[in-house]
């Protein structure tokens, strides 16, 4: 049955202005999950609202987009809100009240629903997101992984026909965000929920998604079975190097892989190197180590909580960084990751530990450290996109010349965190704090920041990272640390984590262990595969 249609629906936020999306056609069945793709502000966002009446984007569309068989401007709005869920970029903004549990009931109480239904769908809701230890607990106090895995919860609480969700596992650990694909896939499998979900991570969604729909240019480049649209997208110079490791692989090296069909799953990607590759034994060089003697940053048993009868975020921590150094810091969600870049850039004070910047307390240093934090928001201080940038150029990070006078609110959100790194560069920090910094950026913006990063620690800025992306960290960091139970353990060389590591790696790494060594990012793994001939035949995979 058919639920979600789209014919030639075209939108642009001004009159003759640009078009953000043209002649978009497609048709989404019940229970399908849909991977919707392109690049950094493509109009993945747009059409998501636009299928979501209440958030629906002011501005000229022409064409028709259908829900369920009525025009999606004549959806009556209870309908909408039980019918359609949605999980925005950003979950802070889509929280109303002040508790897990509050929030879970929130849109049931909306509906109308009597309290022992309430009850029970959240006790059936909690359990099957594992909330049930977090239920009481303050909005305030989730980390951002935990309030999106809220905003789906309370989403599925409706039972709604239509999930729309918007980069849901941006801020998720790689465990979470497993689980989380996991979900969705149990939502569309066993209650039938049409689950359309835009992403930039979606290695692990091609496995299981029905059909990807690419934007390219607010145009749809495919709408197709993922082993067809994938062919497409690995052509495409906005996404290229967006996709897995193992279809970089596939079509970088198209000549070994012949007519070997794409690889969607780690299996697939493993049994080409196998096949078209003589990668067994092979090994690749170490990287040089750090840069300097000098000690740029040094924690000294640190301990944070957040209310004195309250548990320690921050636990008898000690690290140090040097100068010049780029240290990446890895973790589960709500470990304290983003508390830990608060307590070194001075926005809160531990109660006990010394904090030294370049050998000086933190307390006459802070003008040294700057920080991009999780909502880089808090950084724009301008009711435009030209006031926030006072007239710099920044064009090395973004082309923010056809956004000057928008609103950096209504930036989308990869637009808007390449804004808040620009505005942080600008500063001119010895010591750069960045928290997730490739969060909603496409394969090619996430490439620039990596060359931002490499060109600051170049220079001799040292640069911390709390990041999910274990590809920034393995292509970044000079080490990398894993925050648990309080403070930063398994300090080690990316090759070292990542080779070893379990779910803490890198789609390189997977791939290549077992096979080869020391090959932990994508571009490592590429090197190798080109360097050898073809050892099998060419046969499908």
């Amino acid at each position: 049955m058919e639920l979600i249609k789209s014919d030639g629906f075209s939108f642009s936020y001004t009159l003759g202005g640009h078009k953000i999306l043209d002649n978009v056609s497609f048709s989404v069945n019940e229970g399908e999950l849909i991977l919707l793709c392109g690049a950094t502000a493509c109009g993945k966002t747009t059409l998501l609202k636009s299928m979501k009446p209440e958030l629906a984007p002011n501005g000229i569309r022409s064409g028709c987009l259908f829900f369920d068989g009525m025009d999606i401007s004549s959806v009556p709005s209870k309908q909408s809100a039980s019918e359609i869920g949605y999980v925005m970029q950003r979950p802070e903004n889509q929280t109303v009240t002040d508790r897990v549990r509050s929030e879970l009931a929130f849109g049931c109480e909306s509906l109308g629903l009597p309290q022992n239904e309430i009850h029970r769908r959240i006790a059936e809701i909690s359990v099957f997101f594992s909330l049930s230890d977090i239920l009481d607990a303050e909005l305030s106090t989730l980390s951002g992984g935990q309030l999106q895995l809220l905003n789906l919860a309370s989403a599925v609480a409706m039972y709604p026909k239509l999930l729309l969700l918007d980069e849901p596992t941006a801020q998720l650990d790689p465990i979470a965000s497993g689980e989380f694909i996991r979900t969705l896939y149990r939502l569309t499998r066993e209650l039938s929920i049409t689950v359309i979900i835009a992403e930039h991570r979606f290695s692990e969604l091609l496995s299981v998604a029905d059909r990807v729909l690419f934007l390219e240019n607010g145009k749809v480049g495919a709408f197709d079975f993922p082993k067809a649209a994938v062919k497409k997208m690995c052509m495409s110079p906005s996404l290229g190097s967006s996709m897995p490791c193992g279809l970089q692989i596939w079509n970088n090296c198209a000549e070994q892989t012949g007519n070997i069909s794409p690889p969607l799953r780690l299996s697939e990607s493993r049994n080409m190197l196998r096949t078209s590759f003589g990668l067994e034994g092979k090994s690749i060089a170490e990287t040089p180590g750090i840069r300097s003697d000098e000690t740029a940053l040094r924690l000294n048993n640190v301990c944070f909580a957040y209310s004195g009868k309250g548990r320690d975020i921050i636990s008898h921590a000690d690290l140090e960084v040097k100068k010049g150094e780029c240290f990446a810091v890895l973790g589960g969600n709500g470990s304290g990751k983003s508390t830990l870049l608060s307590v070194i850039s001075g926005i809160v004070k531990p109660y006990c530990g010394k904090i030294e910047i370049f050998g000086r307390s933190l307390k006459k240093s802070t003008d040294n450290v700057g920080i991009l934090p999780q909502d880089v928001r808090c950084l724009f201080l301008g009711d435009t996109v030209g006031e926030v940038l006072d007239g710099a150029d920044f064009s090395d990070i973004y082309d923010f010349s056809e956004l000057t006078d928008m609103h950096p609110f209504d930036l989308s959100g990869g637009q808007a965190q390449l804004l808040g790194l620009a505005v942080l560069l600008s500063r001119n920090k010895q010591i750069i704090l960045l928290d997730e910094p490739t969060k909603g950026l496409d394969g090619f913006f996430r490439s620039r920041v990596t060359e931002i990063i490499k060109s600051l620690i170049g220079n001799g800025t040292t640069v911390i990272i709390v990041t999910h992306d274990t590809e920034l960290a393995a292509e970044c960091a000079d080490r990398c640390g894993i925050f648990f139970d309080g403070s930063v353990m398994s300090v080690m060389t990316p090759r070292e984590l990542f080779a070893e590591g379990i779910f803490y790696t890198t789609e390189a790494a997977k791939m290549s262990r077992g096979i080869c060594s020391g090959a932990v990012t994508a571009a490592q793994l590429s090197e190798l595969c080109r360097r050898n001939p073809i050892v099998g035949g060419r046969g499908n995979v």
